[in-house]
């Protein structure tokens, strides 16, 4: 069997929008918990060619944080702005490291509250495989 790593397409997000994303996170007290917040998932395991998508890979994307999302395993920003494959487009935040969580997991979140001002995030359309 052959175990080759699966082409992922995703935004990956620049310096100031890590940093804005590290500052929300600042007011969770949770020592087990791992911060990623580096990037939104547009499409795992298909080719972005295949989506017929206007961009290119390397354009600019402007994302739009509008919700904060929990659960007992992660934490995660909805955003809107650009297509993702997964049923809510999201930036994960947090991972429970005493949970052996990971951070697909937050693609399960189901509480998502309202930000009371939206968060603007900038990157770059980006494909590995």
């Amino acid at each position: 069997m052959s175990l080759r790593k699966k082409c992922r397409t995703y935004v990956e997000l620049d310096d100031n929008s890590r940093q804005a994303l590290r500052l929300i996170t600042n007011d969770f007290d949770r020592n087990d918990w791992k911060f990623y917040g580096d990037h939104m998932t547009v499409v795992y395991g298909k080719r972005f060619d295949t989506l017929n998508l206007s961009q290119n890979l390397g354009d600019e994307v402007k994302l739009i944080g509008t919700h904060l999302g929990s659960s007992e395993n992660c934490i995660a920003l909805k955003v809107s702005g650009f297509y993702s494959f997964n049923d809510i487009a999201h930036v994960t935040l947090l991972v429970n490291q005493k949970n052996n969580s990971t951070p697909v997991m937050s693609n399960n979140i189901e509480r998502w509250e309202k930000l009371e001002t939206e968060i603007a995030l900038y990157g770059k359309l980006i494909e590995l495989y």
